[in-house]
């Protein structure tokens, strides 16, 4: 049975359920305003009566086969969410689940490291100088080949770093005040 023949089934079921049981000489509706409000109201509960899984099962299964394969952004430390979720999702890396409590954390400790680096100089521009990294590294590629190699995030630590100093100077901010300079060559 689809979710629409489900729903449809429901509504129907309630909209009989409020006839039934309605009183109109108690209402100030006129009978026509009546029956729409009751049709109404039977989407309304029908609506409610949504089971999780049906809910689940609505949702596009591409954000679950991202957490399956490519690993879950939410087991890394929250302000580290944004980044985790840029890696993962338009760097393409796999990353790795939190170890148990006495595992040694080996690649998710070093995640941790590199994203915390990463988002240190990213600074003002958060996710965006990731993303534009990302942009210009694609547009880098001759012939298939990649104009550097990013085998792990601790690869993009400088390259993010020349990102964001691109992108102050493209508006004008020095990295030691955080001011807008005067451009002197107008």
């Amino acid at each position: 049975m689809t979710p629409q023949t489900l729903s449809s089934e429901r509504r129907e079921k309630f909209y009989q359920i409020l006839r039934e049981h309605s009183v109109y000489g108690c209402s100030h509706y006129s009978p026509d305003d009546y029956d729409k409000r009751n049709r109404e109201l039977a989407r309304i509960l029908a609506e409610a009566a949504r089971s999780r899984t049906e809910i689940q099962a609505e949702e596009p299964a591409d954000e679950s086969m991202k957490t399956l394969f490519g690993g879950d952004w939410r087991d890394y430390p929250e302000h580290l969410w944004p980044y985790a979720k840029v890696l993962r999702d338009v760097w393409k890396f796999n990353l790795p689940d939190k170890p148990q409590k006495k595992a040694k954390k080996g690649p998710y400790s070093m995640f941790i490291m590199a994203m915390e680096e990463i988002r240190q100089n990213c600074g003002e521009f958060g996710v965006k100088a990731l993303e534009v990294t990302h942009e210009k590294w694609r547009a880098g590629f001759k012939d298939g080949i990649a104009p550097y190699t990013v085998a792990q995030p601790t690869s993009l630590i400088n390259v993010v770093s020349a990102t964001a100093r691109e992108m102050r100077d493209s508006v004008g901010i020095t990295q030691k005040t955080g001011r807008r300079m005067e451009r002197l060559d107008r």
